[in-house]
């Protein structure tokens, strides 16, 4: 697929709406799409977070290990979201595990081409970074419902 097609998949996404055409092209030219079949674990906790995704179908768990119960799902994600923002925060190491739940499509940002887009391009790490804050701050939150819940908490 080309990095024009796929600046145009970002350019619809939600989380890309505040980009201009030209960011996007630049998110694309570090991209690629990809085809994930369900119980693909895509992201490991602990392995290099080399990568970022951008889902545009299908459903994809983001799950937290807990010694003694195993994995809890902290959050459901579908076509529209992203996940992965551990690339540009120290350690840039995954804090959590993914599984594909259903067959999902998205775009894949290789973290080292996109971290030297933004290196270039002052505005460009401005608007996403702003962006990557605002799904931390869900993550947080959807872990922090979700604990509370496991414990009876709330």
């Amino acid at each position: 697929m080309s990095t024009t097609s796929i600046s145009s998949m970002l350019a619809s996404h939600p989380f890309f709406r505040a980009f201009t055409a030209e960011q996007c092209q630049a998110i694309a030219d570090c991209a690629s799409h990809e085809v994930l079949d369900v119980d693909s674990h895509i992201i490991t906790a602990g392995a290099p977070a080399d990568h970022f995704y951008v889902l545009l179908s299908g459903k994809v768990a983001v799950n937290l290990h807990v010694t003694g119960r195993g994995y809890i799902t902290l959050q459901t994600l579908e076509g529209g979201d992203i996940f992965g923002w551990s690339w540009f925060v120290e350690p840039h190491t995954f804090d959590f595990d993914a599984w594909v739940l259903e067959r999902a499509e998205v775009i894949s940002v290789d973290a080292a081409l996109c971290t030297q887009a933004v290196q270039r391009d002052d505005a460009l790490g401005a608007v996403l970074y702003q962006h990557f804050a605002e799904v931390m701050a869900l993550r947080l939150k959807a872990t922090r419902h979700r604990l509370l819940d496991m414990y009876g908490l709330r």
